[in-house]
């Protein structure tokens, strides 16, 4: 894969994923743990919200029906666990239904999975994605993150071997990157405002405890 003619998957996958999502993936899987008395605090809401945004967005990225937009994370997302898209584990074709409209859009509407729980077990569960407690299923995080970890890591050797699949990529990313500027383009004068206050405010009580 040329980088000339993929900055924004060059960028993506060689500044954002090791710089910033690796580090962050692999703090809250290894370092952050529940309280072995409680079995509480252990980021698990907070490491699932982030896991389902990355699928999300991989999703979006090499989705290859032509229509599709960022919005439509439930589509994104089910092609993402497919068998098609080859990125997953089997059962996550079969549980995808699961996964997203329960775990996913638990999460990022209601703070919490819909009726069921998210965690960091310890065996013999701890290399199941799901298992029940009482009569709840839990979603293993451990596992999520784990796979999702493994994906990021050997895709850019998927890409190198598919151009059509970096193109498509390449133009996804590149159609972000303008929506963002054009968003952040419509609320510069606003930002500007609001960091000039920042700098006075801050200016002003440097000054007076000196």
């Amino acid at each position: 894969m040329n980088e000339i003619d993929h900055p924004a998957i060059s960028k993506f996958f060689n500044i954002i994923v090791p710089e910033y999502i690796l580090p962050d993936l692999s703090t809250l899987r290894i370092d952050v743990r529940p309280d072995d008395l409680i079995y509480q605090s252990g980021c698990t809401v907070a490491t699932a919200m982030m896991c389902f945004s990355i699928i999300d967005l991989i999703g979006y990225l090499i989705n290859p029906d032509i229509n599709t937009k960022k919005r439509n994370t439930s589509e994104n997302m089910e092609y993402a666990f497919s068998k098609s898209a080859g990125l997953f584990p089997a059962e996550y074709a079969k549980y995808s239904e699961i996964l997203i409209k329960i775990f996913r859009h638990g999460i990022m509407h209601q703070i919490f999975p819909k009726a069921s729980g998210i965690s960091k077990p310890h065996p013999p569960n701890d290399s199941l994605i799901f298992y029940i407690t009482g009569d709840k299923p839990h979603l293993n995080v451990d596992v999520l993150t784990d796979d999702i970890i493994e994906i990021l890591v050997d895709f850019y050797v998927i890409l190198e071997n598919n151009n059509e699949l970096a193109t498509r990529m390449e133009e996804r990313l590149s159609i972000l990157q303008k929506d963002d500027a054009e968003q952040l383009s419509e609320f510069r004068n606003v930002l500007d405002s609001e960091s000039d206050k920042i700098k006075i405010t801050y200016t002003t009580t440097t000054t007076t405890t000196a």
